[in-house]
């Protein structure tokens, strides 16, 4: 690692994003199209929930990572980013889309309980309950999943 080293997966947030990232984006808008046609051809209508990253929930995480890598100090950063391109990738492809980031920094904001691992990031038992009722609703609110009983 020298002093000009960022980890690839931060990129995602780089503004303005890299010639990269764009054709991952792109390549992803490709592939979502191609599954929504899929989907509506077995007439249903494909969803698509953008998850958070831990540093897009916790700006302590984020302060950390653009702390202990230099490179990062030098360039923009903008963590909504990827979520607002998946968002434009699941309306071009006509694809319910939620986006739990909000919802994620909300409960944070409110909750001393911790929804992801400080570890490795995954979600903790909060998290994976609050992913789970918050995508419940989504979908029976769009109509992608009976109500209730």
């Amino acid at each position: 690692m020298g002093p000009d080293y960022v980890p690839v997966a931060y990129g995602v947030y780089r503004r303005p994003p890299t010639g990269e990232w764009l054709d991952a984006m792109a390549l992803a808008g490709d592939l979502v199209k191609a599954l929504a046609r899929e989907v509506a051809g077995q007439d249903g209508r494909l969803a698509v929930v953008a998850v958070p990253a831990p540093e897009q929930v916790y700006a302590e995480r984020w302060e950390r990572i653009v702390r202990r890598y230099a490179a990062m100090q030098r360039e923009q950063w903008d963590l909504e980013q990827p979520n607002r391109a998946a968002g434009r990738i699941a309306e071009q492809a006509g694809a319910a889309f939620l986006d739990l980031l909000p919802i994620f920094r909300q409960a944070a904001a409110t909750s001393s309980q911790p929804l992801h691992l400080r570890v490795d990031g995954h979600w903790t038992p909060a998290g994976e309950r609050l992913a789970a009722e918050a995508t419940a609703a989504f979908l029976r609110a769009s109509g992608l999943l009976a109500p209730n009983p």
